[in-house]
């Protein structure tokens, strides 16, 4: 029997304010979404494996850090065409948050 959560591991994201709404993306292509969302105040949570290291995601707020996984936030004015082709080359599940 195969367990379908074998590779996951949890981050804890330790907060201040109650996120008002999270949504789940697994869609490719989704880029005017994203956008739109991002325009509202809403933030894309990252997590990415520790090992290969992305200089394109430097520059993010690392919300926190595991020894396997980094949990990256995106804002408006961090959000790039590189991190949009990181997200769609890879199909990275992203977690968007509002806080509104």
């Amino acid at each position: 029997m195969d367990d379908t959560y074998e590779n996951e591991f949890s981050l804890p994201i330790l907060t201040e304010v109650i996120p008002f709404q999270i949504s789940e993306f697994y869609e490719p292509n989704c880029r005017g979404k994203i956008e739109k969302l991002l325009s509202q105040e809403y933030k894309i949570l990252i997590k990415t494996p520790n090992l290969p290291k992305r200089k394109i995601l430097s520059h993010l707020h690392l919300q926190t850090k595991n020894n396997y996984f980094t949990l990256y936030e995106v804002s408006a004015s961090s959000y790039t065409d590189d991190i949009w082709e990181l997200l769609n080359d890879n199909n990275t599940p992203m977690d968007i948050l509002s806080f509104s």
